[in-house]
């Protein structure tokens, strides 16, 4: 051990200059698998994902044991998986040959790059930096206008609101590999 920190004090030069490499991997590959204990978990939302009980297997077999909701998620994630490809490969070949014609070469080298910063910049990072800006309480144009407006609407997707605490008294949710239900208990 005296070695190693010996030579990576040597080094530290270089050790410097890995380290956002290393920071990048371990945010991006290392922290968001720790959201896999959600399918080991009988998750209960005011215990939190570390404070909800385990339970092993249990949820892959009652997600086996169910054989039509098995086969109902099989069906869609395949059929939308070939219904985005196909549709989304015919939409980007029309699009590209669209901007190849434009006559405006300006607008058409805006236009592809404002198309390819997707690519680069991941959804999660744009939902943040939205959100930022449209925030009803936070929000940067709130902020800045002095006003409250509201640019989103909220879905409620299950029967109880996550954000009251008193709504979910008596329910636990479900993780279940690839759904969430709300049971009674």
């Amino acid at each position: 051990m005296r070695e190693f920190l010996k030579n990576t004090w040597h080094h530290r030069a270089h050790v410097v200059l890995a380290l956002p490499a290393f920071l990048v991997l371990f945010f991006i590959m290392y922290v968001p698998m720790t959201g896999l204990v959600l399918a080991f978990e009988d998750f209960n939302y005011a215990d939190g994902i570390f404070g909800s009980p385990w339970v092993g297997l249990d949820n892959f077999k009652f997600l086996l044991q169910s054989k039509d909701t098995f086969i109902r998620f099989t069906r869609n994630t395949i059929l939308y998986y070939l219904l985005f490809t196909a549709v989304g490969t015919v939409l980007n070949v029309a699009v590209a040959i669209a901007i190849d014609q434009m006559v405006f070469k300006r607008a058409a080298k805006t236009m592809q790059t404002l198309m390819i910063i997707p690519v680069f910049i991941s959804y999660a990072a744009v939902q943040f930096i939205v959100f930022a800006f449209i925030d009803q309480r936070n929000g940067l144009i709130n902020t800045v206008l002095g006003t409250n407006y509201r640019f989103y609407s909220t879905v409620k997707l299950l029967a109880v609101d996550p954000a009251n605490r008193k709504d979910l008294e008596g329910y636990r949710l479900r993780f279940c590999a690839v759904h969430v239900r709300a049971e009674r208990h």
